[in-house]
């Protein structure tokens, strides 16, 4: 639905609208997902394709927040952040959290600082989701678009932002501290203390980082659905 000329302007680009590695260096999974477990763990397996440095650090696990709007027939409203040092952010618009009386369809647009879309959602009715790794510092922009049958609606979105910097209740408890080309290894990581709950709050979201000797290059996303 990009119509009213909000595409002028913008440019859309690929790369930083994926969680798949910046570089063939490793074989992983690109998400965990589990529902109603408090206290857990798991494990899951890399395949090298490179030999050297390498190390897994856990981020979060961040509850998911929430931003609100109202919006009319053809539309856009634009949602700022800020990012700043980190590592992923996340936005999920699901159906439950639109207040529609009738058919209503709204699209999710992510723009970065630069003005450029880096990623677009825009499925049927409204499950939509977006997300970036690695963002850039500065000031993003999350657009909204409405294809509705009715004047206005109002809606909500979950939102996670998780930082760059190691931490929280998200661990890996046991990984390889070198890569070997052709090598399988495991990833053991745990979680504790996320809540079950009523409400989109109980939506938790963290990630694996997987780093050599230059830095992270790719995330395993660690989502845990403990809402009721």
């Amino acid at each position: 639905h990009a119509s009213n000329g909000f595409l002028k302007g913008l440019t859309l680009i690929e790369g930083e609208n994926t969680i798949e590695p910046k570089t063939p260096f490793l074989d992983y999974p690109f998400d965990r997902y589990f529902s109603g477990v408090v206290d857990g763990e798991d494990s899951f397996s890399v395949n090298f394709a490179y030999s050297g440095s390498y190390s897994a650090k856990g981020h979060g696990l961040e509850p998911g927040a929430l931003s609100s709007g109202t919006i009319a027939q053809g539309d856009w409203a634009k949602h700022e952040v800020e990012l700043s040092g980190h590592a992923y952010f996340q936005v999920y618009l699901p159906d439950f959290l639109v207040d529609s009386e009738s058919y209503s369809d709204l699209d999710l647009y992510l723009v970065n600082p630069f003005n450029q879309i880096v990623a677009v959602s825009q499925g049927p009715g409204n499950d939509e989701f977006v997300e970036v790794a690695f963002p850039m510092d500065g000031t993003w922009a999350v657009y909204v678009y409405a294809y509705i049958e009715e004047p206005s609606i109002d809606y909500q979105f979950l939102y996670w932002k998780l930082s760059a910097t190691p931490g929280g209740n998200l661990n890996v408890d046991g990984a390889p501290t070198a890569a070997v080309l052709g090598s399988e290894e495991y990833i053991d990581i745990s979680w504790t203390a996320a809540p079950i709950g009523i409400g989109p709050g109980f939506l938790y979201v963290g990630a694996i980082s997987h780093s050599d000797e230059n830095g992270p290059f790719g995330l395993t996303i660690v989502e845990i659905d403990n809402s009721q």
